[in-house]
């Protein structure tokens, strides 16, 4: 008997991403916002609404969100 593996039961998790870079000089505990690829800061703030508001303005439909740390625990998963 073949173990033959559907493809589609599988769920493929991308490698988690360090954003050290892109958060730095953001105040602690600020949400960021950034954009689908990953590779630019669109808006930060205090309020996550506001900083949602300000990337969409920019025309990013379906935005990465995450919030600043000053440990070393900003990666995307």
């Amino acid at each position: 008997m073949k173990n033959i593996i559907d493809l589609t039961d599988v769920i493929y998790l991308p490698a988690p991403k360090d954003l050290t870079p892109l958060l730095e000089g953001i105040p602690e505990g600020e949400w960021v916002v950034l954009t689908s690829d990953e590779e630019r800061v669109l808006a930060h703030g205090p309020d996550l609404s506001e900083a949602v508001q300000k990337a969409r303005d920019a025309g990013e439909i379906c935005p990465y969100i995450t919030r600043a740390f000053k440990s070393n625990v900003s990666f995307l998963l």
